[in-house]
């Protein structure tokens, strides 16, 4: 008869604490959260995809670059301890976009436009605690309107210019969810560092120049911490 009752004092027990953690879930308010996974001030070369060989004459209106950031974590020390303590977070996001400053470039004497407009982003990345994978993300915009002015010259062997982007347009909203928030939140919670690779791609109009670079700078506007 001992068995049964503590299998079901545990059981009990489960339950009780699930609830609290439910209560106690709801009643921490939305936090704010500055650069959730790092990327503020990440520098980006993205290039004129398939640009080689035969077809380095045509233009594209896809480019596509990587980047990689190493995050050091403060342990959420900003936060309330009710926000450090909580067992799971609902969702963590970040709105990014790029900062002002766009370098162009090309081998060459190549003709860019005067203006030019971000149209589509993918986006994603893989968290690394150490050599385990945290969790692998993907995510899309293709209602984007993001444009950069400015002019290019030839210096006598390149092609190069500066362009300035629209201040604070958002870019792409990145979220995470359910198992993949928790699982972050985890991590954040830690002091420690950790590292963030990953790959983006713009749809570009009007077309790029073949075998051109566009660097820029990744921005964070802000996000949410929910429980």
């Amino acid at each position: 008869m001992k068995h049964p009752m503590r299998y079901l004092t545990i059981a009990g027990l489960v339950v009780a604490l699930s609830a609290c953690g439910a209560i106690v879930a709801g009643l921490i308010p939305d936090q704010e959260i500055d650069d959730a996974f790092g990327l503020d001030g990440t520098e980006v070369t993205a290039s004129a995809a398939g640009a080689a060989g035969a077809t380095a004459t045509l233009a594209t209106s896809q480019l596509t670059g990587s980047f990689s950031a190493t995050v050091d974590s403060d342990g959420l020390d900003d936060f309330p301890a009710i926000v450090r303590d909580a067992a799971r977070a609902a969702s963590i996001s970040d709105v990014l976009t790029i900062r002002t400053t766009v370098e162009v470039s090309a081998p060459g004497n190549v003709a860019f436009e005067g203006s030019y407009t971000i149209t589509g982003v993918s986006l994603g990345f893989e968290v690394f605690d150490g050599a385990t994978s945290v969790l692998s993300q993907d995510w899309s915009n293709d209602a984007l309107s993001l444009t950069f002015t400015g002019s290019a010259a030839f210096d006598g062997s390149d092609t190069r210019g500066t362009y300035s982007a629209e201040v604070d347009v958002p870019m792409i909203t990145l979220t995470l969810t359910s198992n993949q928030a928790s699982a972050y939140f985890d991590l954040l919670k830690e002091p420690g560092t950790y590292t963030l690779t990953g790959s983006i791609t713009l749809e570009v109009e009007p077309a790029f120049p073949a075998d051109a670079d566009m660097t820029f700078t990744l921005k964070s506007l802000g996000g949410e911490l929910t429980f």
